[in-house]
């Protein structure tokens, strides 16, 4: 396989800003949700635009992240993001990666038979080789990846998302369908599914599927989710959803958000658990247990840990605490400057300077947005020492 990889700018905001020094002037700046990937496919004999979209931490850190592989991505990578970004910044679901992929042939690609009034269809299977052999390997070599991938598709693709789920389960762990055609081709799909889970019976995975305010999808729904309600079946976690207010090209945006909020489900700290170290770690091993791969404590839950206990005069647990969230994180500038405050309020100035310096070395590196505030701790600390 032959891929052509290079980097290109997606569309982005522009942010204009007026400054009053006599005359105003017009400062530019980019902000950019991404860049775009080109690969040249075997599979599809074509070569493909995939958009990616990575967490805002993804450079200060080594961690590893989720993927969601948005199909008709040309349509939904802007809002998608935004509700990822969202989600994770208030921690309902982990930082992850997005990778979305334009359509260029949609019947070609997402429909597993041939028919005479859909010229060129029936490439579903040639599809699901191009995610499985070749973009999800090249995701995977070039990012920081966990194999815990999620697979968003919307009407024809929210289809092709169920066909995935009964042939090939091995690839995605979870799936957000919107509105999906399971009536297309006799309902050939549903045959699909009821055949591999009566043979093999259904992979562990989650589900989640809405349809708006679209009486025509609802039989096929209704058999679906009857045939995941079956003994073959006990293995996929799954909800069902009709947003009665939602039309079928509303319906996407809720479908993504509450999608995600059903698979991350219990992702978010109970305030009961946030105010002890042992409860919180108790809580990241449950979840990595539930999501099948290490997950750590957050830099933002360590750290409000450890203000909690500098508030209440525990000096020493908060310093336990911050020290554990700079092992934790190496790479972050705030986990030092936290860190060095806690060793500065118990009067163990030499350190404070140290960890003080680090946060400016950190923050330098990766243009942290509070960089002046380091800079001015570490003097303040510097003119203690003298």
């Amino acid at each position: 396989m032959k891929i052509k990889f290079k980097f290109s700018i997606l569309p982005v905001l522009l942010l204009f800003v007026f400054i009053n020094i006599g005359t105003a002037q017009q400062i530019t700046e980019k902000i950019e949700l991404g860049h775009t990937i080109y690969l040249n496919s075997v599979y599809l004999g074509e070569g493909r635009q995939v958009h990616i979209y990575l967490p805002p931490d993804y450079e200060q850190t080594k961690n590893r992240y989720p993927v969601l592989y948005l199909l008709d991505g040309g349509f939904h990578f802007h809002h998608a993001t935004g509700i990822v970004q969202f989600l994770s910044n208030n921690g309902r679901m982990p930082r992850a990666i997005v990778a979305a992929i334009p359509n260029t042939n949609r019947n070609r690609d997402f429909t597993p038979i041939a028919a005479e009034e859909r010229p060129g269809s029936g490439g579903a299977d040639k599809f699901l080789d191009f995610l499985q052999k070749e973009l999800i390997p090249h995701i995977d070599e070039n990012y920081r990846t966990h194999d815990y991938r999620i697979l968003f598709g919307h009407s024809l693709t929210a289809m092709f998302a169920c066909y995935t789920l009964a042939s090939r389960p091995e690839i995605f762990k979870a799936y957000i369908a919107a509105s999906p055609y399971l009536m297309q081709d006799d309902e050939l799909v549903l045959k699909k599914a009821k055949d591999a889970f009566d043979k093999n019976g259904a992979a562990a995975s989650d589900l989640y599927m809405t349809i708006g305010n679209e009486p025509r999808y609802t039989e096929s729904m209704e058999k679906f989710t009857s045939l995941l309600k079956q003994p073959a079946a006990a293995d996929i976690n799954w909800k069902y959803k009709v947003m009665d207010s939602e039309d079928h090209g509303s319906v996407v945006h809720k479908t993504i958000y509450d999608g995600l909020e059903f698979i991350y489900s219990g992702w978010r700290i109970p305030a009961d658990s946030a105010n002890d170290i042992k409860s919180i770690e108790k809580h990241y091993k449950t979840l990595s247990e539930k999501f099948g791969y290490e997950i750590k404590a957050t830099e933002f839950v360590l750290n409000r840990l450890g203000y909690q206990k500098l508030q209440a005069d525990k000096v020493d647990e908060a310093v336990r605490i911050f020290e554990q969230n700079v092992k934790l994180y190496p790479e972050s500038a705030n986990v030092y400057d936290s860190l060095a405050e806690a060793y500065e309020r118990a009067g163990r100035i030499e350190l404070a300077a140290e960890n003080y310096k680090t946060a400016v070395e950190n923050g330098k590196k990766t243009n942290d947005a509070n960089l002046n505030i380091f800079v001015t701790n570490l003097k303040r600390v510097e003119e203690k020492l003298k």
